[in-house]
């Protein structure tokens, strides 16, 4: 595990790398990049393993639909789409961050994954369902609060959930968890547009 601290000098070093990630995924001119936003909502759902650890998260993103025309707008066939988005966000962390009580937790790379179209009040949407995996399983018995992050820092996409029932526990995990996610009134581009904690007590 590593401190926090350590993680946001990590993503602060690849500002310019996910600006190019973003840039070839949407095939957006550079002149309107800046302006260019969307949404991406999350439903996400803690994992735990047969000795009752933490050892996974698995999350499904939901495109808004302007921004789900414009990863189709090539006609690329969604399978080699989706392989080379699972394989550029393997590059920089699946824009989301695990800490356990502000000690970071590592990933592996996701295996696990599947993207889809999927029809939504009448529009088309991609969906991405991803599985990230701790590279060491940690137990969330006693005291502790595990913090949530889905942060991307080219500023472009606002990562949230619509409600905390959109994040879930598995139920052999610690009984005394719950789910805590709060609106921040401001916050900068490119940074969680919430705070999320699932904090648990002994």
């Amino acid at each position: 595990m590593k401190n926090k601290d350590t993680v946001k000098t990590f993503y602060s070093s690849q500002c310019l790398l996910i600006h190019l990630l973003i840039l070839f995924l949407f095939t957006i001119p550079q002149t309107a990049f800046a302006h260019f936003h969307y949404e991406i909502s999350l439903t996400s759902h803690l994992q735990a393993n047969a000795q009752k650890q933490l050892d996974s998260i698995k999350m499904t993103w939901t495109y808004d639909d302007n921004v789900s025309k414009l990863m189709l707008q090539d006609d690329e066939d969604i399978s080699d789409l989706r392989e080379r988005l699972i394989k550029e966000l393997g590059n920089f962390l699946y824009f989301t961050s695990l800490t356990l009580n502000d000690l970071y937790l590592e990933t592996k790379q996701v295996t696990t994954y599947e993207l889809q179209e999927i029809q939504q009040q009448n529009k088309t949407r991609l969906q991405l369902t991803m599985t990230l995996t701790l590279k060491e399983p940690v137990s969330l018995e006693g005291n502790n609060t595990l913090e949530i992050e889905h942060e991307d820092i080219s500023a472009s996409a606002i990562m949230f959930y619509e409600t905390p029932a959109a994040l879930s526990i598995d139920d052999r995990l610690n009984k005394n968890c719950r789910v805590d996610i709060k609106n921040k009134e401001k916050y900068e581009e490119g940074e969680p547009p919430q705070i999320v904690k699932v904090i648990c007590l002994a």
